[in-house]
Parts: C-alpha cells; structure tokens; sequence
C-alpha cells in the first residue's frame, strides 16, 4: 500500500498535509488516485514518443479510459501488452526525532538571553567597560543562536538523506 497526500482544514482555519494510506476494498482491488492516472498518461506519453503506440486514435482511446477506470487493475488493464509504467518513487521520510527541537530551541533561547540581557542591563551605562561588555555578550549571544540555528538546519538535511532504517533506529533509541 502506497500512501497519498490529503489536505484538511486546520482548527484555526490552516490546512495541514495528512499522509494516509491506500486501503483495499476487496481483495486486490484497490481504487486508483489522481497519482496513479497521472503517472499512466505519462507513461502514454512515453510509449507514444517511443513508437510503442503509433495510431492517433489508439492513443485518444487508450487515454480515455485511464481517465474512466477507477481501479489499479484496470489501468493495467488498459496497457496490457505494452511496457508496463516506473513504479512512484517512495515516499521521503521527513519526519525529525522526537527530542530534535527542544534542545535546538533551548540553545537559541539561551542565545539570545546572553545577547540581551546585558544589553539591557547596561543600555544605562556610558562607560568604555560597559560598552565592551555589551559588545562582547552581544557577539556571544548572537553567535551561540546562529551555532544552534546552523546545528538544527544541518541536522535536519542529514535526517532527510538518511535512510529510512536508520531513522527508525534511532527514533528507538530516542525514546527510550
């Protein structure tokens, strides 16, 4: 079973993204999606280009019932004796650790604490030593938030191009 997207309004009127997964509803038959016709007109497309299918007419009709059937076995159906379609790409796991944000947050947080709160605390200061001081926590607080939002950024691309055995690995050993 492959999973489609489903879009559905939020509780405060956003739309969120919902993966769910095709169900069978008799035995082998499974309902065709959007996705899949589109993938069966292309590959039309394709067996055109490539001579596969040389009449006009044989095309339109061929192209007229992929769009009319509405299951995965009539559409094969439809090409028998013809090359059958590349398969969809998988789907990309995106989904991040558990534990991943807080402590990306919680370092940015504390960024920025260390950048404003001398800044604050000496704005009333107009000596030469305040003035170091709070160039001095500013750099540092604005460099610990740019080290955390770096590190966070960089950990995420890693996660993407990780694979999928590996992520549920240590989604594992995160939890426990």
């Amino acid at each position: 079973m492959s999973p489609y997207r489903e879009y559905r309004r939020g509780p405060f009127g956003g739309v969120a993204e919902i993966r769910v997964e095709r169900r069978t509803v008799t035995g082998t038959v499974t309902r065709a999606g959007r996705e899949d016709r589109d993938r069966y007109l292309n590959h039309l497309s394709f067996l055109y280009a490539t001579g596969h299918v040389t009449d006009k007419e044989e095309l339109e009709g061929m192209r007229d019932a992929v769009l009319a059937v509405r299951t995965l076995a009539g559409l094969e159906a439809v090409l028998e004796g013809f090359p059958p379609p590349p398969l969809p790409p998988p789907p990309r796991d995106m989904a991040i650790p558990e534990n991943f944000l807080p402590k990306f947050l919680l370092r940015a947080y504390i960024g920025v604490f260390t950048a404003v709160l001398p800044t604050v605390a000496l704005s009333h200061e107009h000596g030469a030593a305040a003035n170091v001081f709070t160039a001095f926590f500013l750099v540092l607080g604005m460099s610990i938030t740019l080290n955390a939002v770096v590190h966070m950024w960089m950990t995420s691309v890693i996660w993407e191009n990780m694979g999928s055995e590996e992520r549920r690995e240590r989604r594992r050993n995160d939890r426990r």
